[in-house]
């Protein structure tokens, strides 16, 4: 009986995500969210956002289900196909979608091949250390919640939404992003000694994840500080 690769099986995971795509860009298809961002609620920019949310909340259930004990290691290693496929799925789009490509950073294809790699060669060896990382999709609910927010007339009817929204994702991108990758990055230099090439996947993982929290925190000056100083019905978005 033939059985699949895990990189055949993300192939059919990646085509899953487009159908998804599409699928939710017809759904939600509307006018521009304001004046000042001409862009629809159904272009690339925003949807893309709502599939990672879903593959994030995906592979964060998943993954404190194995650490937990509760999915068995066999079908833990079958879902590795889930993550590699968002990533092809994620990269393909971002260079398929001119209005996607200008919107996001150039080094995000360098970040889907490291998380992919990990998924592909890395599991078998360090199920326990991947599995950690996957802990880190637990801020991106909360990155996309805010930009949602933040871009669309929807920040007026649920102020409170972004100020929890915001702050949950400060915490957890701190606690799962930063702290996870370099707490990772100490275990590959001074216990597990897995590699050169692995030692600078995690250690650019981290030097990116430091990157985006100070741009954050920068960000949530000129955001997220006006709603908490004051009333956040009061509070209008920069």
């Amino acid at each position: 009986m033939y059985v699949p690769s895990t990189f055949e099986l993300s192939i059919v995971v990646a085509c899953g995500f487009f159908w998804f795509y599409g699928w939710l860009s017809k759904k939600i298809a509307g006018p521009a969210p304001r004046s000042g961002l001409r862009i629809k609620i159904s272009s690339p920019v925003f949807v893309s956002r709502y599939v990672s949310i879903v593959h994030s909340v995906i592979i964060s259930t998943l993954s404190v289900l194995y650490l937990t004990g509760v999915l068995s290691y066999e079908w833990w290693r079958v879902c590795q196909c889930i993550p590699v496929g968002y990533c092809i799925y994620d990269t393909i789009l971002v260079y398929g979608k001119t209005q996607l490509y200008l919107k996001v950073e150039r080094i995000t294809p360098l970040h889907h091949f490291i998380f992919a790699a990990s998924s592909l060669w890395l599991f078998e060896r360090y199920p326990l250390e991947v599995t950690v990382g996957y802990l880190a999709e637990l801020s991106n609910p909360f990155l996309h919640i805010s930009y949602h927010l933040l871009h669309t007339p929807h920040m007026k009817q649920y102020p409170r939404l972004f100020v929890f929204s915001s702050v949950a994702l400060i915490v957890t991108f701190l606690v799962f992003r930063v702290g996870t990758f370099g707490y990772l990055l100490y275990r590959a230099l001074f216990h597990e000694s897995p590699g050169l090439f692995v030692v600078l996947g995690i250690g650019t993982l981290f030097v990116m994840n430091i990157n985006w929290f100070w741009r954050l925190l920068r960000k949530a000056k000129y955001h997220l500080l006006p709603h908490i100083l004051v009333s956040p019905e009061n509070a209008s978005p920069r």
